[in-house]
């Protein structure tokens, strides 16, 4: 009896906990990640594909560079725009982002 009571134990812990134990992005809105032409050239379309007229209108922090490798999201980088501060998007979290 007191294994069994030990392993619900062990798997109500595991299982409570699961969701909590993946890495958060991060993200990076430093040089040369807050430039939206680098953005565009470097990260989303790469090399041999050439844009031009790059606009952006908004406020430098909410521009940059995601990383997700270690996170669940299944993306494992790219370009993160957003109406507020991209410093503070939580997966999962209460903004809608990555749920």
């Amino acid at each position: 009896m007191t294994r069994k009571l030990y392993l619900i134990i062990l798997l109500f812990i595991t299982f409570a906990f699961a969701k909590s134990s993946y890495a958060q992005i991060t993200t990076n809105l430093l040089a040369p990640y807050d430039s939206p032409t680098f953005l565009v050239d470097s990260i989303l379309l790469g090399e041999g594909v050439l844009a031009t007229n790059h606009t952006f209108q908004g406020d430098p922090y909410q521009i940059g560079f995601f990383n997700g490798v270690n996170s669940n999201i299944g993306i494992d980088s790219g370009i993160v725009l957003a109406t507020g501060d991209i410093s503070e998007i939580e997966p999962g979290g209460g903004g809608g982002f990555f749920s």
